[in-house]
């Protein structure tokens, strides 16, 4: 259930530090780091759903089977494979404006 809420949490607080930090210099490299993070998260809650079958959330709120955790890692892994593209472009454009 923890990978759940790893899911939802770990985007959020990218959100959260990339609002409030501003333009960096290692933005892009920080960014590849969340998204790892995330997809790591999906892949251990994809392990969840293979050993345990379906899980839907305490509150009810999310129910987790085999299709929507396929589609929740690949949308993760193609935000992780964007990052890792878009990191060099994130750096010219930070250079470009100062």
């Amino acid at each position: 259930m923890i990978a759940v809420y790893l899911v939802l949490l770990i985007p959020l607080v990218g959100i959260v530090f990339f609002a409030l930090g501003g333009h960096r210099a290692d933005t892009g490299k920080i960014n590849v780091k969340f998204n790892a993070v995330c997809l790591l998260a999906t892949i251990w809650l994809a392990i969840n759903v293979l050993n345990q079958g379906t899980i839907l959330s305490a509150d009810k709120a999310f129910l987790i089977d085999p299709f929507n955790v396929y589609l929740i890692v690949l949308t993760a892994f193609v935000g992780f494979t964007t990052s890792i593209f878009s990191s060099p472009y994130m750096a010219h454009e930070k250079n470009w404006a100062s």
